[in-house]
């Protein structure tokens, strides 16, 4: 069946001439109002989100992008960044006066048995004033949750659990006499060790 002269309209996009249906006409012209009335969203203004940030450089952090940064990164190098070395005891309401400094003593051997401390090699000043093991833990009845499954410390006579089971805490009552301790103990192994298991 042959269409009459009036179903057809000529459409010129660009400078060429283009016969369509009427059929064809409207789909091309519902779909250039669809177009139309889409192009308007790419104008709607983005939320003020960056105007709310409450880290610094938050907005800007995208490690998949750069490859680099971490979201704290900017508030650390503006020391705007709290750390917990930054309080004291003494800073803290209902806080004693006085911080005691500890080391926590770690078995760096889990194939041998663990025979205790040689604690003769810190003298002076490097001597902490209290020395907590496992036999004080057991002294005291504290118990580790059955979820952690072992000892807190390594108890002497057993080979420790895995590599840097804690054996012992030391506690000083200086700052001076911990860190100066802290040193000496990077090279010195305090940690008597026998037979392979």
């Amino acid at each position: 069946m042959k269409e009459s002269p009036m179903a057809v309209a000529e459409v010129e996009p660009r400078g060429r001439s283009v016969k369509a249906s009427r059929r064809e006409f409207a789909k091309l012209v519902t779909a250039s109002g669809i177009a139309l009335s889409l192009s308007r969203l790419a104008l709607a203004n983005e939320p003020g989100f960056a105007a709310r940030e409450t880290l610094p450089g938050r907005q800007r952090w995208n490690p998949a992008a750069t490859g680099a940064g971490r979201i704290d990164g900017v508030a650390k190098v503006t020391g705007a960044k709290l750390y917990a070395s930054d309080f004291r005891a003494a800073d803290l309401p209902g806080w004693p006066a006085h911080t005691a400094h500890a080391t926590l003593i770690r078995t760096a051997n889990a194939t041998h048995i663990y025979e205790g401390l040689d604690l003769a090699r810190l003298s002076g000043l490097l001597k902490p004033s209290v020395v907590v093991t496992a036999t004080d833990l057991a002294r005291i009845g504290v118990r580790v949750p059955k979820f952690y499954s072992g000892d807190l410390f390594c108890p002497i006579g057993k080979t420790p659990l895995y590599l840097g089971q804690p054996a012992a805490l030391l506690i000083y009552e200086s700052f001076d006499a911990f860190d100066q301790a802290r040193l000496a103990l990077r090279n010195e192994a305090l940690l008597k060790f026998g037979a392979e298991t």
